[in-house]
């Protein structure tokens, strides 16, 4: 086999693992942005109810949600 047929079977191969890999990767940053947005909907949408139960799970949310996120607002 020379060097082309050898690339193009390793192509062949990595190619669909290397697609499935990024396709998984951009899922998680999806679902990651999707639980924040739901976090900072919640807790709009009840800042009336503070002890409502979507509120208190939406503030216990947080920690989880916004796991490894820069904070730009330190007080």
């Amino acid at each position: 086999m020379t060097n082309a047929e050898m690339l193009m079977v390793l192509a062949t191969i990595v190619g669909p693992i290397a697609a499935v890999q990024a396709q998984k990767w951009v899922e998680r940053a999806r679902a990651s942005v999707q639980r924040q947005e739901w976090v900072f909907i919640t807790l709009m949408a009840t800042r009336q109810d503070k002890l409502g139960q979507e509120h208190v799970r939406a503030l216990n949310s947080i920690d989880l949600a916004f796991y490894g996120t820069r904070n730009f607002y330190v007080l």
